[in-house]
């Protein structure tokens, strides 16, 4: 087959060449392909249910669905024998977990930011609907998945054999998504559609998104006719299951039965030309720097090092100009809390007074404790109101500040690409930023009596109170309440901001450190196969010759390989 003869070819260039990631992703294509499985990858927006849908599909919760699984980790699902779990991290690490911790490594909440360093997680189940071929991929769902700065997801796109596209009916299809189609349709064998949740949509309204989403698919991909279900992933994990998700189970099933052959050679030609053309860039620049003079290359070398420095120093200054942007977006929130608390506890002394004059013949006590009751409840009702508009207006924050940073990276990788173009003829892919998952849940509130706020008299208060007029005893006990209530403002809406402080650091160190890894590794790439040429070339004429001679046998190698794929055969 000539497939895996091609695939053959790859890993021994790729072992020659000690580039052991393309080897082990080699090897996974070729055990794909003689198994006869292709990739049936999830895609979609988070919250549009990815995860329910593909437990729906294997008949039982395997993905987290309450929580965000926005992690870089890749979830694949295969059919075997036994339920087996199986790790693999990105430095080459493999290890068996329980199936029922799953949810442990490929969560955000499990495994934040991808701490772990988990390439993938590869799960056997004995499911019928798998052992035609098919293998069930969860893909990371946050916008346009296959520019981000994941490299392990990057390299996935490939891969596609089959695009299942989740959708819903709020709005049928945004913008992201269309993107996000755009991005897979020159990979994917198939692009199939499941416009997810139509039991929260009445027959009208799925017919309308179906129509809308058909008129932009058409308009927008030049695609007709493509296949979309209505489905509910909910439902179908219920007693009495979906017609939507039992409609798509039997068309993925005939699909096994009718193409898994041809699906799965189209797999292993897109797997054959991304490694192919990966060993290929790289000894492309290593020739460059073997056949071009040692003076120039270095002069080269020493102008791509320059314009690297020169884009770490606008990078710095594009982070002086994004925190300058963050300080004015958030310059009146202080002012906007004291306006807060002085509403706040105008009100409170409004609550006081109405809540003891409510009361019918009431001990002085009593008076001091509906006072400092109705002060608590206003103060609670404030402090949740508060956190609700600090959250809100960090997601709006959130928006802004990802598309700002996008622009200012966008520009920095330009400078980048536009040197290694310039220098070595290298082409750069571009990079999207990820806004990172963030936990916006604050604990419970403190409404305890604080030694601070209590007033140094109070207790002599109920002494006093029996002595004064009614009329004082209630003034008595609103100052008192209004006092306690400035207290649990002040503590409760402090860790409100805190918590907000914490957010938005959270977030600036993420994008800016997406931007500084993607850039180094940018550097990295480019660098590393010139200096391998420029190191021969200081051994001398003769270690010259032969690395030449090396790279001109790897290179005639992968391009007959990949000859016979050129016709004939799925495109890529």
């Amino acid at each position: 087959m000539v497939e895996d003869d091609a695939l053959a070819v790859i890993m021994e260039v790729a072992e020659e060449r000690g580039a052991a990631g393309t080897v082990a992703e080699a090897r996974r294509a070729r055990r794909l392909l003689g198994e006869g499985r292709f990739n049936v990858a999830v895609l979609g927006q988070f919250k549009r249910g990815k995860s329910t849908l593909i437990n729906a599909l294997l008949g039982r919760s395997l993905l987290p669905t309450d929580v965000a699984p926005l992690t870089s980790t890749i979830t694949i699902v295969e059919h075997g024998k036994e339920e087996t779990a199986r790790v693999l991290y990105a430095d080459g690490r493999r290890e068996f977990v329980g199936v029922e911790d799953v949810a442990a490594y490929v969560s955000e909440e499990g495994n934040p930011g991808n701490a772990r360093g988990i390439e993938a997680v590869v799960v056997t189940l004995p499911v019928p609907l798998l052992a035609g071929g098919i293998r069930l991929v969860d893909t990371p769902g946050v916008g346009s998945v296959f520019a981000p700065n994941s490299e392990v997801t990057r390299r996935y796109l490939p891969r596609i054999d089959v695009a299942l596209m989740v959708l819903g009916f709020d709005p049928p299809i945004s913008g992201e998504e269309l993107a996000l189609a755009k991005d897979v349709a020159p990979y994917a064998g198939r692009l199939v559609f499941v416009l997810n949740k139509a039991d929260l949509a009445d027959t009208t309204v799925r017919d309308k998104a179906d129509a809308f989403t058909r008129r932009v698919l058409e308009r927008q991909l030049g695609r007709r006719d493509e296949v979309v279900f209505h489905a509910s992933a909910r439902k179908a994990c219920e007693p009495g299951g979906d017609a939507g998700v039992a409609a798509l189970a039997e068309w993925l099933t005939r699909l096994a039965a009718n193409a898994a052959g041809e699906l799965a050679r189209g797999s292993a030609r897109r797997a054959c030309r991304a490694l192919a053309g990966r060993l290929l860039q790289d000894i492309h620049l290593e020739t460059e720097a073997l056949t071009r003079p040692v003076a120039e290359i270095s002069r080269q070398v020493a102008e791509f090092r320059a314009a690297v420095r020169d884009v770490d120093d606008l990078a710095l200054a594009a982070q002086v100009r994004v925190r300058e942007s963050d300080n004015r977006y958030w310059a009146g929130w202080e002012d906007r809390r004291r306006e807060f608390e002085r509403r706040v506890l105008q009100a409170v002394l409004r609550d006081t007074l109405e809540a003891v004059r409510g009361l019918e013949r009431p001990t002085r006590a009593a008076i001091r404790a509906a006072a400092a009751t109705a002060a608590k409840d206003r103060v609670a009702t404030a402090v949740c109101r508060y956190r609700d508009e600090a959250v809100a207006e960090f997601e709006r924050f959130r928006r802004r500040r990802q598309d700002l940073v996008q622009g200012e990276a966008a520009s920095l990788l330009d400078r980048v690409a536009a040197a290694a173009s310039q220098a070595f003829g290298m082409v750069i892919g571009g990079f999207a930023v990820q806004s990172p998952d963030v936990d916006v849940e604050i604990g419970t509130f403190e409404f305890s009596r604080p030694t601070l706020a209590l007033d140094p008299s109070t207790w002599l208060d109920p002494v006093v109170d029996a002595v004064l007029p009614r009329s004082l005893v209630v003034r008595r006990a609103a100052a008192s309440a209004r006092r306690l209530a400035a207290d649990w403002l002040r503590r409760n809406l402090y860790e409100v901001d805190r918590h907000l402080t914490d957010w938005l650091d959270l977030l600036r160190r993420s994008l800016e450190a997406q931007l500084r890894e993607r850039l180094d590794t940018l550097r990295d790439e480019v660098l590393h196969a010139v200096e391998e040429g420029q190191q021969a070339q200081e051994r001398g004429e003769l270690a010259v010759r032969d690395a030449l001679a090396r790279l001109a046998v790897q290179r005639n190698r992968l391009q007959a390989a990949l000859e016979p794929l050129t016709e004939g055969g799925p495109a890529a």
